[in-house]
């Protein structure tokens, strides 16, 4: 989902209400849950419940 598409949204301040990064692809989301942890990612993003898995099971990366 794209951030203007979303509720959470504030187009005021041009960014999410609740202070979270949606990372485009999965290079910079792997970086981002590294850096930031896996909280800090939007819960819409396409690539967080990839991540969660490989978190949980790591030996089943994708």
């Amino acid at each position: 989902m794209k951030c203007k598409d979303c509720v959470r949204f504030d187009g005021e301040n041009n960014r999410c209400k609740d202070h979270k990064i949606n990372p485009l692809n999965w290079e910079t989301s792997v970086t981002v849950a590294q850096i930031q942890g896996i909280r800090s990612i939007c819960v819409f993003n396409v690539y967080r419940e990839r991540l969660i898995e490989t978190i949980i099971s790591p030996k089943s990366r994708p």
